[in-house]
């Protein structure tokens, strides 16, 4: 008797535990998306505590003595029209587009020009998020391959 009531213990309280595999939906905490480990080994540098901008956004900063230059990660979870304004600047001669393959549904990446701005856009089933790699600290050689490893780690969460 003990263990049927345990069973329907368990099960009453089933629906009550949010997963995200249930729900289908994308991740609401961005800093939830990536561990200190797969930060770290992805930028190759301890990186900071991450600070949550919004409910959405988050952003990791490598400790650095001030004046002293170091890398930023942005990471955001979007919506489908974020995710499309990228390939709307395609044709632009102040962006390039390139699309990545094999991560998630699809992918791109967009840089501007100088190689400044950049993002890596990913779509998975009806989940989109960004990762933006930058500051002073990463050469820009850099960047994209460090996107790319931080964007490998986060397909699997989404």
């Amino acid at each position: 008797m003990r263990n049927v009531l345990s069973v329907a213990l368990v099960l009453s309280l089933a629906p009550v535990v949010p997963t995200r595999s249930m729900s289908g939906t994308a991740p609401h905490d961005a800093c939830g998306l990536l561990t200190k480990a797969e930060i770290d080994a992805a930028m190759g540098v301890p990186m900071g505590n991450p600070k949550s901008i919004t409910a959405k956004a988050c952003q990791w900063r490598q400790p650095v003595k001030p004046g002293d230059p170091g890398a930023i990660v942005d990471v955001t979870v979007i919506d489908a029209r974020g995710y499309n304004v990228g390939k709307a600047i395609a044709g632009s001669n102040k962006f390039k587009v390139v699309s990545v393959n094999a991560l998630g549904d699809e992918a791109y990446y967009s840089e501007s020009s100088d190689g400044k701005q950049n993002s890596l856009r990913v779509k998975k089933g009806e989940s989109y998020f960004a990762v933006h790699v930058w500051g002073a600290g990463v050469p820009v050689p850099q960047i994209e391959p460090k996107a790319l490893a931080l964007a490998k780690a986060i397909v699997p969460k989404v």
